[in-house]
Formats: structure tokens, C-alpha cells, sequence
């Protein structure tokens, strides 16, 4: 039986070469590019069950016509090439070896099936268009070795450049969220960290950003309403200064402007306020006049007082 190198090799040689001008077009070659194994076994097949035939080009043409989208002039240099291994090398491709037989038919048929199919090497890397993603560069071909993170595909496999262990994440450094890209068992790892200006443990929604480490400087909790003032985040305690502490949208009535100090509520921080301070002495429970928040009233409460007494009272 011929050997199988006989038909294929001239398809097999599509693995060197770039299309060319010739009498394939775009079509036939995007059809030969997702259809390779098929043209591969198609030729040895036809070629095969032609051999014998009283006419034996039509009888491949139409073989190929019946099994394949190419165009009829793409065919005929199939048809060619049968043509001439039958002619050329049927004894060697019968009798002698596999290498003997793509000997002969590189050295006689594989030239003008070349011009006829339009298949050349432009940048003479061994690969064609099928297979090589930019036939202007030779260290670019489906044989090459990917050099990562440069967002150059120099193996053509059209895959990521940025996902080194390949786990369909890019990595976090180039845009992506993989933050081990050397792990394919580790995939993301990025969490949403927001700006914290006044460090209450709050950033504002709007400044989130992903990362793999937490920057100095930002929190993982988000909805401050007002990121300058560290007493106003979301659950803030009131302040009775005027704000929205607890960022509900509102100014509650506890949030609402207190003069500190003045218990009398006259607008001013004067003497009639001193007595409250004084009637409040030793509290520890519920103490209004607990002007240093250690939950008691006593001599520091005095002294915090006389450093703000005769205050007049300005709302914010």
C-alpha cells in the first residue's frame, strides 16, 4: 500500500508557508485553518480511491468538491499535486520508505503546488497564517515561546498574555484579579479597598478600588458621607454639633447643634451653667454635666468647664 505521506505531505507542508497569492482564497483559507485534520485524512482518502480510476484528477476533484467548502480552483491544485506524486513518485511511495516517498514529492511536486495554492514563508520562520499569528515576524509562530506580561502572543495561541498559570484570570499587576498568577488553584484574591482620609474605619463609596494588599490609608468598609470629619461615618454616635453622624441622610434630633456647656440653653456658657455643673458633681450615671466623656462628674469636669466658661454660643 502507497504510504500515507504520499497525499498529505503537500497539506502537511501548509504548516511552513503563508497564503500567498494563488488560486485559494480568503474563504478557502479560513476553512482550511478550522479544518485541518479533515483536509488531512480527506486527501490521503481520495487520493487513495482515485489512484486506480480511469481518470483519476476528476475523480479527486470531485471527491474533495463532495467533502469540503473550497472553491474549485483551490481544488485543482490539490488535484495538480495527486497528479504528479502519481506520476513522479507512485513506485518510490509504493515501495520504499516513508521518508524516500516525501523525499521525492518535496522534489518534484511541492514547488508548484506551492505557487499554485499561493503558500509562502514571509518571514521564513517555518510557519504559515493557518498557524502563525504575525508572518512579519519570525520569533512569532505557533512553535515559539511564549515570553510573558510583554502583550505580545509570540506562540500564537491566541490566549492571554497576562495569565501565566492559565486559569482564565489576568494577572492583578496587568489589569486583572488573579493575585497569584503563578498558581492556577489560586484564582482572584483581590478585595475592594475605599480611601479612609479621617481613619474612622469608613471610606466614601466613590473612591473603591481592587487590590491584592490593603494600602495605607483605606478601609474595606464603605459610606462615608463625610470623609474629612473622623465623628461622622455610618452608626456614628450623635455629636449634637450640627451633623449627619450616623450618614442616614438626615439630622437626627440627638445630631442636632448643642452648645456644650450650656445646660441652660440661654447661649452662653456663664455661671447659671456652672450650678448645673456643680449639682452634677460625683455623678455616674447618665451625667449631663460629664463634659470629659469618662462616664463621671468630678474635679477634671470642673476644671474643662472653667476653660470654656463665658463662651457665647455660635452654631457651626
Amino acid at each position: 500500500m502507497m504510504k500515507n505521506t504520499w497525499i498529505t505531505l503537500a497539506f502537511v507542508a501548509l504548516s511552513s508557508a503563508l497564503w500567498a497569492q494563488g488560486n485559494c482564497s480568503e474563504a478557502d483559507q479560513a476553512w482550511m485553518a478550522e479544518n485541518q485534520s479533515l483536509l488531512e485524512s480527506l486527501t490521503n482518502q481520495c487520493g487513495f480511491e482515485c489512484a486506480t480510476v480511469e481518470d483519476p484528477d476528476a475523480c479527486v476533484a470531485e471527491c474533495m468538491e463532495a467533502n469540503t467548502e473550497l472553491s474549485s480552483s483551490c481544488i485543482s491544485c490539490f488535484v495538480e499535486q495527486v497528479s504528479c506524486i502519481t506520476s513522479q513518485c507512485l513506485f518510490i511511495c509504493i515501495s520504499g520508505t516513508e521518508e524516500e516517498c516525501a523525499d521525492c514529492i518535496e522534489e518534484f511536486c511541492l514547488e508548484d503546488f506551492y505557487i499554485c495554492s499561493g503558500i509562502d514563508d514571509a518571514d521564513g520562520d517555518g510557519y504559515n497564517s493557518l498557524i502563525d499569528c504575525d508572518d512579519n515576524v519570525f520569533e512569532i509562530n505557533s512553535g515559539a515561546e511564549e515570553i510573558w506580561y510583554d502583550g505580545i502572543d509570540q506562540n500564537c495561541d491566541g490566549l492571554s498574555d497576562f495569565d501565566q498559570d492559565m486559569d482564565g484570570e489576568d494577572a492583578a499587576e496587568y489589569g486583572g484579579t488573579d493575585c497569584n498568577d503563578q498558581d492556577p488553584t489560586q484564582q482572584g484574591g483581590q478585595v475592594w479597598y475605599y480611601a479612609d482620609t479621617d481613619m474612622d474605619g469608613y471610606g466614601k463609596t466613590t473612591t473603591g478600588f481592587p487590590a491584592c494588599n490593603q494600602p495605607p490609608g483605606t478601609s474595606t468598609l464603605a459610606g462615608d458621607c463625610d470623609d474629612t470629619n473622623p465623628f461622622v461615618y455610618p452608626g456614628a454616635p450623635a455629636t449634637a454639633e450640627g451633623f449627619d453622624n450616623n450618614c442616614d441622610g438626615f439630622i437626627d434630633a440627638d445630631e442636632e447643634y448643642l452648645c456644650v456647656g450650656d445646660y441652660d440653653l440661654n447661649g452662653a456658657i456663664n455661671s447659671g451653667d456652672f450650678l448645673v455643673v456643680l449639682g452634677d458633681l460625683n455623678c455616674t450615671e447618665n451625667c449631663t454635666a460629664d463634659l470629659t466623656g469618662d462616664s463621671i462628674v468630678n474635679i477634671d469636669d470642673i476644671l474643662a468647664f472653667l476653660g470654656i466658661m463665658g463662651t457665647l454660643c455660635e452654631a457651626p
